[in-house]
């Protein structure tokens, strides 16, 4: 390789007048390839790097809005096992398996303690409770 070829590739002349100095020309290369490929290309214009990168971060807003849901609703909840899965957790954040453990909590605790109640199971309980009540003795 030649010293001109070799000041060309690294930016510091230019052969032709379209070229700017500073930029080498396998970026040239790639933008001209880029700009009349099209596979880059999606919508008119708009680069798919971007769609994915916005598809990413709404779906990261999303699960760290649900771990934090899932984070209070262990804070606040009455268990034997909130101490254990606050720290798995706050612990999961930083390795970013926060949304794993979120998943897990979600399905292992709030989804097996939280289950629907009907208004006959409420009028159920609800007699059931006065009826306690009322054979209790009065001290």
């Amino acid at each position: 390789m030649s010293l001109m070829d070799k000041l060309t590739y690294y930016g510091l002349i230019s052969k032709s007048s379209d070229t700017p100095i500073g930029v080498p020309p396998f970026e040239k290369y790639v933008n001209d390839r880029l700009m009349t490929d099209g596979s880059m290309y999606l919508f008119g214009g708009l680069p798919l790097n971007g769609i994915f990168f916005f598809l990413a971060a709404f779906v990261t807003a999303a699960a760290a809005i649900f771990w934090m849901m899932m984070l209070v609703d262990c804070l606040k909840r009455r268990s034997t096992g909130k101490l254990l899965w606050a720290a798995l957790l706050i612990v999961s954040l930083p390795f970013g398996l926060f949304w794993l453990t979120a998943l897990l909590y979600y399905f292992l605790v709030k989804m097996a303690e939280d289950k629907p109640v009907t208004c006959r199971q409420r009028l159920v309980a609800a007699l059931k409770n006065a009826a306690a009540r009322l054979r209790r003795p009065r001290a």
